[in-house]
């Protein structure tokens, strides 16, 4: 299967609508590609590698020293920094390629609309996280208001058989849990939709970069991806926290209320499956898709 056709199937029609234009335009820089020259019997390649290599930085690369600062993991940074990702690689304008080996324009349009496609991931990645740890936080606050209010509220009713409002009140305080319930496990499955998106986005600029390259003999792959790799939209880590964050939220609404009705009970363990199996479905397709790509 051709890649644009498994990045349709797997990217903007599989999710929401605020989503889909957060997809690589990869049938646009086919385009481009296509316009540049073909390399001759790959001595161009070898004549603009110099240059290919000043570009192929990309968004985020400000020379060495800031490149080692930028592949530190964002696993060892808390929680909370996640709005401000202040120990995050700053995207920066790429450096200009050596005046004596200048890119042809058709060349220098590819790379430029590359980069503005990783900045846009950026943008995009560092929102969402934002977003989740805010959602995450709200929804815990709000678990724990529940849990505090309905402390000893079933004790309560059992031993005041005769009072009608606490029978009464039950039945809304546990579709109300219910309701917490579904939207963390609705928290949980936007995270590892993240991921995915994250994964099939890397995925998609790796083959387009192994085309460019094949059609022009001007290695830019190996160096540009080493750059995306150290990007915001390419760490992961903080999501990762969050997905694991929201299943063990969830797993604290289950316990909340042990003793509510079966079909309670059966109502929040379907949500769980569905949760798991949003995950390993997301996981797959992503890793199908940077499997075809490289």
């Amino acid at each position: 299967m051709k890649f644009s056709k498994l990045l349709i199937a797997n990217g903007p029609q599989s999710v929401g609508p605020e989503m889909e234009s957060m997809f690589l335009k990869y049938k646009e820089l086919k385009k481009l590609i296509k316009a540049i020259p073909k390399a001759d019997e790959g001595i161009e390649g070898h004549e603009h590698s110099a240059a290919a290599e000043g570009a192929a930085q990309g968004p985020g690369a400000v020379g060495s020293t800031a490149t080692s600062d930028a592949a530190q993991p964002a696993a060892q940074q808390p929680q909370q920094e996640a709005a401000g990702a202040p120990g995050r690689a700053q995207p920066q304008q790429p450096p200009a390629p050596p005046m004596h080996q200048p890119l042809s324009a058709d060349e220098a349009r590819f790379i430029a609309t590359l980069n503005e496609e990783v900045q846009k991931f950026n943008t995009f990645f560092e929102d969402a996280e934002e977003d989740a740890v805010i959602m995450l936080q709200a929804l815990s606050d709000e678990l724990q208001a529940w849990i505090t209010a309905n402390n000893g509220s079933s004790a309560a009713g059992a031993s005041s058989t005769g009072d009608g409002a606490a029978a009464a009140a039950a039945p809304e305080a546990h579709a109300r849990l219910q309701r917490l319930q579904a939207r963390i496990v609705e928290l949980h499955g936007q995270c590892v939709l993240h991921l995915h998106w994250s994964l099939l986005n890397y995925g998609a600029i790796a083959k387009i970069l192994k085309k460019h390259d094949k059609r022009t003999g001007i290695m830019l792959r190996a160096p540009y991806l080493a750059n995306v790799l150290a990007q915001p939209f390419n760490s992961t880590s903080i999501m990762s926290r969050l997905v694991k964050a929201a299943e063990e939220l969830l797993e604290k609404a289950r316990a909340a209320l042990p003793r509510a009705p079966q079909a309670d009970a059966s109502g929040s363990a379907g949500m769980r499956q569905d949760g798991n199996a949003t995950a390993g479905s997301v996981q797959g397709a992503g890793a199908d898709g940077v499997a075809a790509a490289v």
